[in-house]
């Protein structure tokens, strides 16, 4: 996210509905990252998690790359 980020949240997918958000950063800040507490929210085997990241690029003028871990055979 660094210096381009503008939001992120993770949600949790459990019999392929969505039944919450693990973590939500409605305004991203770099300089004030911390861990975020769960909730009372449980993961159980066989739950998917998807995270979304925002980025505002409108004012770079180079291509914007991103990696992730694992790394899947469908990239």
């Amino acid at each position: 996210m660094h210096l381009l980020g503008e939001a992120i949240w993770t949600q949790v997918i459990r019999d392929d509905r969505e039944i919450g958000n693990l973590t939500r950063q409605a305004y991203w800040d770099f300089n004030y990252q911390r861990f975020q507490s769960t909730g009372k929210l449980q993961l159980l085997p066989g739950d998917r998690l998807i995270t979304h990241c925002v980025w505002n690029t409108s004012d770079q003028s180079t291509v914007t790359v991103v990696r992730y871990f694992p790394q899947n055979t469908f990239m």
